[in-house]
């Protein structure tokens, strides 16, 4: 009975790296055509990042509810998204880590930035191939979607925990740099005050000893 339960469970963790190496590849398939980048990269090519839910989608434009902003400030009302055949096309009802680019306050999220929807969190919005069928039990199939899922969804979460710690350091540096800039306007301001200190001694200086010669 144990052997049997051991060779069901190796069945099922072989499968699953097929199901997900098939997943990747057919990602990339579709994903051809996008320049990969890697997180930071991601992250710093983009003016705008939050996670939103999506309220309305019309048919050139989805309005959202910005849940957390993550880098930029989106000042229209409401929160817009243009939809275009290079766009994301999302549905109302979903939530997304959304990386855009802002221009005159029109957000643009194209296909290939990286944005995903948290129910399927891949890279690409776009129907994954199917993959290969393994004569797997129902019940087998539901655990390895579960797998997947859980998978996707904690790289996601990941990735917007990097991103807090991008945004933090940044801060931190910005604040050094401050700190920097402030202490060197004092010592500016500090050189000025001792010259002209220097100068008012040594004109008294000359004053006194013009006064002692005569």
């Amino acid at each position: 009975m144990i052997d049997i339960r051991i060779d069901n469970l190796k069945k099922v963790l072989l499968t699953g790296t097929l199901f997900s190496l098939t997943l990747f590849i057919s990602t990339r398939t579709y994903g051809g055509d996008c320049i990969p980048l890697s997180k930071y990269e991601r992250y710093e090519s983009h003016n705008f990042i939050a996670i939103v839910d999506i309220k309305n989608v019309g048919e050139n434009y989805f309005e959202m509810s910005i849940i957390e902003t993550l880098k930029g400030v989106l000042k229209s009302n409401p929160s817009r998204g243009l939809i275009n055949e290079y766009s994301i096309k999302p549905k109302q009802g979903e939530t997304w880590l959304l990386y855009g680019q802002l221009e005159d306050d029109n957000l643009n999220v194209d296909i290939c930035s990286g944005s995903k929807n948290f129910h399927y969190p891949i890279a690409f919005d776009l129907e994954v191939k199917e993959p290969p069928k393994f004569n797997l039990s129902d019940e087998t199939v539901v655990i390895l979607e579960e797998i997947k899922k859980a998978n996707l969804k904690n790289e996601l979460y990941f990735e917007i925990e990097n991103i807090r710690e991008w945004n933090r350091k940044k801060e931190l540096q910005s604040s050094q740099q401050d700190g920097t800039d402030k202490i060197g306007e004092d010592y500016t301001t500090l050189e000025i005050i001792l010259t002209v200190l220097v100068a008012l001694s040594f004109i008294l200086n000359f004053i006194v000893l013009i006064k002692v010669k005569r």
